[in-house]
């Protein structure tokens, strides 16, 4: 039996779907430890709530005689394989893998690939701090058996240069379900030469890093032309008044809704009646609407700042376009909505792809990298997302 307990920051619903895959497996038995809830912040934003953990025996961390209890955790636990998210800035985590290390605990760890995203000062502290994991990481990557990278694939190079041998880096990702009640279907293409409304989606954080305002300035220019196209902004954040105010000023306002924050439920069915969904983000880890794009069997036109557009590139699902370029974001829009048999082309290949990012196959791989990791398997796994031939052909393009 492989006992395996994940540390991470929150309960989040995002990774929810692998880990209650994870301890449905017959040889799999999984715990999770949250240093904290969900934030308000979250919820107000995402509309995140608790999710179902299935048959994963969950808990958060409590704010006093933390310390205690995680000493019980690992006194129970010492011959699980304890996976650690948050590298540095939870303190009880900090803490945790510590004591690990010093009991000789299999660990590994699960994290982010560390990007930029902030502004001002704020942005300067940042840039400090990430030269500062030069010197941070390594220890710890020194005393783990492996890192679940969550990038994408052309920047795994990064976590080389933190401490880890290429041997036990793992690509990862977040992975979501499928919802019930999927009308998906290939038939019901709205697009007819043209002639009718392209449904167009963001779902997402209203924040200034998000980079909504390059898909505004992107619709506008496909306005000027002629190109008819309906747009949804889902989601909610401190610069959705400054949003507003651009697609007013842009005349948009008959093209472009904002509507919020709704449930994921409610998100989903809209991306199951969308023809294109959008993530314009300037640089972010990875991109959960594209995999929630592709199992609704929508196309996908992403930022090359995204780490999952891997999945698009992949795939076949849609367009990469260069991240933070207005002209590049409208000229990848335009291609999909003048041209009727690449939309429908790109949806055809999401709907086959869906299969591969399913959270059942993605736990079935993450057993494997840990049967790997610690020596019970000799052959390293493949992730299930990757396209083979591609990766052959761009071989030499993934180090910078």
């Amino acid at each position: 039996m492989l006992d395996l307990v994940f540390w991470i920051s929150i309960p989040c619903p995002i990774q929810a779907n692998v880990l209650r895959e994870i301890a449905n497996l017959d040889d799999c038995k999984v715990t999770l430890i949250c240093h904290q809830n969900i934030p308000d912040i979250r919820r107000k934003q995402t509309g995140w709530k608790l999710p179902d953990f299935g048959r994963v025996k969950w808990e958060v961390l409590p704010e006093i005689s933390w310390k205690k209890r995680v000493d019980d955790i690992l006194k129970a636990k010492n011959h699980s394989v304890h996976i650690f998210g948050a590298l540095l800035r939870l303190h009880k985590f900090r803490y945790a893998r510590r004591k690990a290390f010093k009991q000789g605990l299999k660990t590994g760890i699960i994290t982010e690939i560390p990007v930029n995203q902030e502004e001002g000062v704020k942005r300067l502290a940042k840039t400090l701090y990430l030269k500062a994991l030069n010197f941070l990481i390594p220890p710890i990557a020194r005393r783990t058996l492996f890192v679940l990278a969550i990038s994408s694939y052309e920047d795994l190079y990064y976590f080389e240069r933190l401490g880890w041998s290429k041997d036990r880096i793992y690509p990862f990702g977040y992975f979501v379900g499928p919802i019930t009640n999927n009308n998906a279907s290939n038939d019901s293409f709205r697009l007819v030469g043209g002639l009718k409304n392209v449904e167009i989606v963001y779902s997402g954080s209203l924040l200034r890093k998000k980079r909504i305002d390059t898909l505004i300035l992107a619709l506008a220019l496909l306005r000027r032309k002629g190109v008819k196209f309906r747009c949804r902004i889902v989601g909610d954040g401190p610069y959705r008044a400054e949003l507003q105010q651009l697609t007013d000023r842009l005349g948009l306002d008959n093209y472009v809704t904002f509507i919020g924050v709704r449930p994921n439920i409610e998100v989903r069915h809209m991306m199951d009646k969308a023809d294109i969904v959008v993530l314009p983000g300037l640089l972010e880890p990875w991109g959960v609407p594209v995999n929630e794009a592709i199992l609704s069997s929508s196309a996908v036109v992403v930022s090359s700042g995204i780490g999952a557009r891997d999945l698009i590139k992949f795939s076949g699902a849609g367009h990469v376009f260069e991240a933070g370029n207005v002209d590049s974001l409208a000229k990848a829009l335009s291609f999909l909505i003048l041209h009727p048999g690449a939309l429908e082309h790109a949806k055809v290949c999401a709907k086959a792809y869906a299969p591969r990012i399913l959270p059942k196959v993605i736990a079935g791989y993450l057993r494997d990298v840990v049967l790997h990791a610690t020596g019970k398997i000799n052959r390293k796994p493949r992730p299930p997302w990757f396209n083979k031939e591609l990766l052959n052909i761009n071989s030499s393009g993934n180090r910078k």
